[in-house]
């Protein structure tokens, strides 16, 4: 019955708005806090969360499934999203810096005008993603999956 109400979750000083089908549990949410400690037990769930209320900055979430997350507008510097699943997730308008996705699922992930800077994208699936209108500095895109990736009006410096 839950799968058709949308949850609002209260955690200080997180406030996440998930999608109605979402899996992720109230352990995923204590562990999501507990990775500002790199206190990391099990691959972290939150697909589908709107992580726009919190502060993400530095947070180890390799391996994570964040697939259809909205991240957008956020300010993100120095986290590692190695190897996890962010399929169709929303980085539109993001800022983002000295943070990893090396080995990364973003099939069909949004960056539309993103400020990226410093970031790496190695082995990463960018399949159908858009990065139109964004700032690329110091990108690494090196052995990416770009097929069928849109860079339209980008501007960009020191990226391969």
């Amino acid at each position: 019955m839950n799968f058709f109400i949308s949850a609002l979750v209260f955690l200080s000083p997180l406030t996440i708005l998930f999608h109605p089908l979402s899996a992720a549990s109230p352990e995923d949410l204590a562990q999501l806090q507990s990775l500002q400690k790199n206190d990391q037990r099990k691959p972290l769930d939150l697909s589908y969360a709107d992580l726009r209320a919190y502060d993400l900055k530095g947070i180890n979430l390799e391996g994570a499934n964040l697939q259809g997350c909205t991240l957008m507008g956020m300010d993100i510097r120095g986290i590692n999203f190695e190897k996890s699943n962010l399929r169709a997730a929303d980085f539109s308008e993001t800022t983002i810096e000295n943070s990893s996705f090396s080995n990364a699922n973003l099939e069909g992930a949004s960056f539309i005008d993103a400020k990226i800077a410093s970031t790496n994208f190695e082995n990463a699936n960018l399949k159908n993603a858009s990065f139109d209108g964004s700032s690329l500095k110091g990108v690494n895109f090196r052995h990416a999956n770009r097929e069928g990736a849109t860079f339209s009006g980008i501007t960009e410096e020191h990226t391969n």
